[in-house]
């Protein structure tokens, strides 16, 4: 049986170090690959908010080596951020670890989960939709991979 329940996802998302408790949790975006939620948690600092993500394990049989591959390209890209003087928490997925500190969690089902920080102010589109975004699209892809 799999995690659908608000309730049960609320649990869920607790068991990553999120700082607070858990208000509420409702799908975000559409979906592609991996099923993706959203997390409002209240902490000493305010609100914040986290992205959950069932791992697809028919597409990603191996959720550790894809967390893995995940926590070496963003260490490196947080510490090629700060060379450059930028901002590695609005440049650079934050992976949030379980509360055992590991990168994903196996639920008692065999699902994978995982949890990123939300970086406030951002936007995923599935399609672009002019010539302007296409060009950001080209400039955010061509420095992500020069600094891979």
């Amino acid at each position: 049986m799999s995690v659908t329940k608000k309730g049960e996802l609320a649990r869920l998302a607790s068991r990553f170090r999120i700082g607070g408790r858990v208000d509420s949790v409702a799908r975000h975006g559409s979906g592609h690959i991996h099923e993706t939620w959203c997390s409002h948690v209240t902490t000493s600092c305010g609100v914040r908010r986290f992205i959950h993500q069932r791992i697809n394990q028919q597409v990603f049989a191996s959720p550790a080596r894809v967390m893995e591959n995940i926590l070496r390209v963003t260490e490196h890209l947080r510490e090629k951020v700060l060379a450059e003087g930028g901002d590695p928490a609005r440049e650079v997925l934050e992976v949030v670890p379980t509360l055992e500190g590991h990168a994903f969690l196996r639920t008692d089902t065999g699902e994978a989960w995982r949890c990123y920080r939300f970086i406030e102010g951002s936007v995923a589109r599935d399609t672009v939709r002019d010539l302007r975004q296409a060009r950001q699209l080209g400039r955010a892809f061509g420095l992500f991979v020069s600094r891979l």
